[in-house]
């Protein structure tokens, strides 16, 4: 409603959901749900499960009613208007037989059988993801929500454009870069660095050397800035922050996240189904995940259970010590830093890498750390 030439909404019960990538305004839009959720609305045919069934979304220009104070009706045209109103004679034209009839209510019924449904989507469509007109690397999309109590709100998060060949090289946090799992989530919320030595340096040179890193936590959502902020504002000796990349946490609530990962020991549940997502994003024919950082058991199940070559595993325990198929190879982030090359070749940009890992210096020189102790064992027992 315009008021002396300014307007003033009336909101709907349904909040939409609008957002800015890269500060343009895309033609796509979500909506909010009562527990604060986001989703895309999806037309179907098909029958929907009642916890996912919702209404279509409005267009953004129909959320709100105007009216305009400068339009004007006065009684003399509305009586010319009823002059000038004539009521037109229909034709009436009889059934002919009551099969007729039938025939037209049958046909009624079938179209009220297939009629449009809407479902909830967390994923949007590969046209609404081209919608965005996404740039190669890190892309800033803005959430806005607007209501008449408080306003416009606004969260800001990242989306990553990759090559359908990229290397991706996976970190835990907890344990991983931080020195253990429970004292990683409270000494930087006292300030405190509990970071491994070496860390930033080592994926800072895996990084210059062309390998995407994704950070994987199973930390709760809620705690992504606090996460976010430490990862990436985290500063060691050598004055190296972590590289840039993607961080994943969890979307279970604060308790039934800590719950997961500190008291069941079953991080790796989330894990894996966050990294097979990841995963299906690219062509069958190609792995991207070329290495893998953690700090249990668990997340050597993880890392191998979605295809990551186990020579490419590397756990590191609280001591700093990284332990590998290979254990003679590296024992320290900082002692890894140092064979960077080896261990991560270069990725060339303006040519294209062909899977052939296994000729790599790395690969090739290793020893099979079971196989030479059994040869050694059936050496010493013929002598």
């Amino acid at each position: 409603m315009y008021v002396s030439g300014k307007p003033i909404y009336y909101d709907r019960k349904e909040k939409i959901v609008s957002f800015l990538v890269n500060g343009k305004s895309p033609i796509l839009h979500m909506k909010l749900g009562g527990a604060g959720e986001a989703y895309f609305v999806e037309k179907t045919y098909e029958d929907v499960e009642k916890d996912l069934e919702t209404s279509p979304l409005s267009s953004p220009r129909n959320e709100y009613y105007y009216l305009y104070d400068d339009q004007h009706i006065d009684s003399c045209s509305i009586d010319e208007s009823l002059n000038n109103f004539k009521i037109k004679e229909i034709p009436y034209t009889p059934l002919h037989n009551q099969s007729e009839l039938s025939k037209r209510s049958s046909v009624r019924r079938s179209e009220d059988r297939i009629r449009v449904r809407y479902r909830k989507s967390l994923r949007p469509t590969s046209e609404q993801l081209q919608s965005l007109n996404l740039k190669e690397g890190a892309n800033t999309i803005t959430f806005l929500v607007t209501s008449s109590l408080q306003g416009t709100k606004s969260i800001t998060g990242n989306i990553y454009l990759w090559k359908k060949n990229a290397k991706i090289v996976i970190s835990d946090v907890d344990g991983t870069i931080t020195r253990s799992t429970v004292l990683g989530h409270i000494m930087p919320i006292v300030g405190k660095d509990w970071s491994h030595v070496g860390v930033s340096q080592l994926f800072n040179k895996i990084n210059k050397n062309g390998y995407h890193i994704l950070y994987l936590t199973a930390r709760a959502i809620g705690q992504a800035d606090s996460t976010r902020e430490y990862l990436f504002r985290l500063k060691k000796n050598d004055n190296n922050k972590l590289p840039d990349g993607p961080l994943i946490l969890s979307p279970d609530r604060l308790f039934p996240s800590f719950k997961r990962e500190v008291i069941d020991k079953k991080p790796y549940i989330f894990k894996i189904a966050a990294l097979r997502d990841i995963r299906n994003l690219f062509p069958l024919n190609h792995n991207p995940f070329y290495a893998a950082f953690g700090n249990t058991e668990s997340d050597h199940r993880a890392y191998i259970s979605v295809g990551v070559p186990e020579a490419k595993v590397f756990i590191i325990d609280n001591r700093g010590i990284v332990h590998h198929v290979n254990s003679t190879y590296a024992k320290t982030y900082e002692t890894m830093s140092e064979i960077t090359e080896h261990m991560f070749p270069c990725i060339k940009n303006d040519k294209k890498r062909e899977d052939d890992d296994q000729y790599n210096s790395f690969q090739y020189w290793k020893i099979n750390s079971l196989s030479f102790y059994e040869k050694y064992m059936n050496v010493s027992d013929s002598s």
